[in-house]
């Protein structure tokens, strides 16, 4: 095979693109949606502050042969800004994996500055990290509020299909009268973690969430706070929705104080929130020691498993992953942006029916 390059994937390649999705999923019309590209790689506010991402693609000729994004995760710790990328959506067409597309695509990507993740992936890119990454150990929950409907859309696989909510936000402030109100981005304050300054987490200022709950109609996001006496809580949480089923995602968390007590508290009211909402499923991710508390007000049946990140050593990495404390949340991943209608559906019809 000639020559292959490694370039951003922009909107002048959209119509390669579009090829790259027919060959790459023709049954599947949601995968590499064009409309969350846009969102995750175009308009991230941490982008600025973490150069060089994007989706790229390997190209050879007119057609692109395989994909991945460096999906922007910049570090704090110690007061100090670490930029860095998550490598995310790695995609090879299957007749061109021995090409060397992939490899050529993820040296690229290593070789951007600031720190390289990687975040779970299936049995094959767990085994690709394997001996080459560092695994950091983080831990997610699944909190059952209504174990009926939960059985029934774990017999119906329904969660795989959930959109987001389409409830008014008129709807929410009824809900959460009396317990707290929702917040406009600006207004949510920046976690900072209360324990120990040898943690490493994401920072999320006020322009992050706002541009991300632009999206609202694509994501469920909404922001709001819990009030408990003199303490209070913030949270973004995503709210979808298959039918009657109804899902909470909590997507990041800040206590004030943060404190186990508050926690408690936060939990039971979030609690009373979601039943008021019809949410029958809340998942949480994070090691934060706040968080088990929070958890244990929030009652229900609770189901935790250790969910995987890797950190890919580099030779200019300032701090080795294995010295810091890490406090990862399920905004920290890039695939909670944009639960959306395929863009591309038209086209994967045309390719099945040849």
């Amino acid at each position: 095979m000639r020559r292959i390059e490694v370039n951003k994937i922009g909107s002048e390649h959209c119509d390669l693109y579009r090829d790259f999705l027919g060959a790459m999923w023709p049954v599947y019309g949601a995968a590499g949606d064009w409309d969350t590209v846009v969102m995750k790689f175009g308009h991230n506010p941490h982008n600025a502050l973490c150069e060089g991402s994007a989706l790229y693609g390997a190209f050879h000729e007119n057609t692109i042969l395989a994909v991945a994004g460096a999906y922007a995760m910049p570090v704090l710790v110690k007061g100090r800004l670490h930029p860095g990328h998550v490598i995310c959506d790695w995609a090879v067409i299957p007749r061109y994996k021995l090409s060397g597309a992939f490899g050529l695509l993820f040296k690229t990507l290593l070789a951007l500055p600031g720190r390289k993740y990687v975040s779970s992936g299936n049995e094959h890119a767990q085994g690709l990290m394997v001996n080459r990454a560092v695994r950091i150990r983080n831990r997610g929950s699944l909190t059952v509020l209504d174990p009926l409907m939960i059985a029934l859309a774990k017999l119906t696989k329904v969660r795989a299909f959930a959109l987001p909510a389409p409830f008014h936000m008129e709807e929410f402030n009824n809900a959460i009268a009396g317990m707290g109100q929702s917040l406009s981005p600006p207004k949510l304050r920046e976690y900072h973690p209360g324990d120990t300054d040898n943690v490493a987490f994401v920072p999320r200022w006020g322009d992050f969430w706002s541009v991300y709950c632009r999206y609202r109609h694509l994501n469920g996001a909404v922001c709001f706070r819990i009030k408990s006496g003199s303490a209070d809580a913030e949270f973004v949480v995503a709210f979808t929705q298959a039918g009657r089923f109804r899902f909470a995602d909590v997507l990041a968390t800040s206590f004030f104080p943060p404190c186990p007590e508050n926690g408690q508290a936060a939990g039971r009211s979030v609690r009373r929130l979601m039943r008021k909402l019809g949410v029958s499923l809340v998942s949480c991710e994070g090691t934060d020691p706040i968080l088990t508390p929070f958890l244990n007000g929030l009652g229900g049946f609770c189901r935790f498993a250790e969910t995987t990140w890797w950190s890919v050593p580099k030779e200019d990495d300032a701090f080795s992953a294995n010295d810091v404390e890490w406090r990862l949340a399920q905004a920290d991943r890039d695939s909670h942006w944009g639960y959306v209608v395929p863009s591309h559906g038209g086209y994967v019809k045309s390719v099945r029916r040849k």
